[in-house]
C-alpha cells in the first residue's frame, strides 16, 4: 500500500511540475541563435534552421525576447511557401500571418515606438521583403517595396524604403517610398537608374 501512495505521489508532482519544465524549455533561446536587433526592452534573435539554397533562402525561426522580464519566446518560423501579397497592397501595405512571412536576415527596431521591429529577408535572390511586426499585438503587416530599407525618420515617425520599378521600353529604376508607421503609403521619389 505504501508503495502504490509513493508512486502516485511522485506521479502527481511529476505532473503538476511538467508544465513548468515545458514552459521553462521553451523560453531558453537556443545556443544557435543570433541577436538581430535590440533596444532598451526588446530583443529579436534569429536561429538558422535550414540552411539556404539556390532557390529558396532557408528556415529562420525568429525569437523574441523581453529583456525587462528575461523572458523569451519564439515569435515565428519563415515559411518558404509564402505568398507575396503585392496584388492586395495597392502602394501601401497588407497584413499577413506570421506564418507567412517568407525570409528574415535582417531586424531593426524603430525608433519611438520600442515595440514595433522591422524584419526584412530576400526569399528569391532578388526581391527584399519588407515587414513591420507589432510585438505587442504579434501581428505582422508586409510593406510594399522591393529593395528595402533605406532608413527611419524617428521625428516624423516615417519608414523610407527603395522600390524599383520598369521603364515600358525596357529598363530598371528606384524610387525612395515613405511610409508611417502603422505601414500607410506617404510619398516616393525618383532615385535613379539602375
Amino acid at each position: 500500500m505504501k508503495k502504490k501512495t509513493i508512486l502516485l505521489m511522485i506521479l502527481s508532482i511529476l505532473f503538476v511540475a511538467m508544465p513548468a519544465f515545458a514552459d521553462s524549455a521553451i523560453a531558453r533561446l537556443p545556443e544557435t541563435a543570433v541577436l538581430a536587433a535590440e533596444n532598451a526592452d526588446h530583443a529579436i534573435y534569429f536561429d538558422q534552421l535550414a540552411a539556404p539554397s539556390e532557390d529558396e533562402a532557408g528556415v529562420v525561426t525568429v525569437w523574441y525576447k523581453d529583456k525587462r522580464t528575461n523572458e523569451a519566446c519564439i515569435l515565428f518560423s519563415t515559411n518558404a511557401n509564402a505568398e507575396p501579397v503585392w496584388g492586395k497592397m495597392k502602394n501601401g501595405c497588407t497584413a499577413v500571418e506570421l506564418s507567412n512571412i517568407a525570409a528574415a536576415d535582417k531586424a531593426v527596431f524603430i525608433p519611438g515606438a520600442d515595440h514595433l521591429v522591422i524584419i526584412e529577408g530576400c526569399p528569391d535572390a532578388r526581391n527584399i521583403w519588407t515587414y513591420i511586426i507589432d510585438l505587442k499585438k504579434r501581428t505582422a503587416k508586409q510593406l510594399h517595396a522591393t529593395e528595402g530599407l533605406l532608413g527611419i525618420d524617428a521625428e516624423h515617425r516615417q519608414i523610407r524604403l527603395s522600390d524599383y520599378r520598369y521603364h515600358p521600353e525596357g529598363g530598371r529604376y528606384s524610387v525612395e517610398k515613405v511610409f508611417t508607421y502603422d505601414g500607410t503609403f506617404v510619398s516616393e521619389k525618383y532615385l535613379g537608374e539602375e
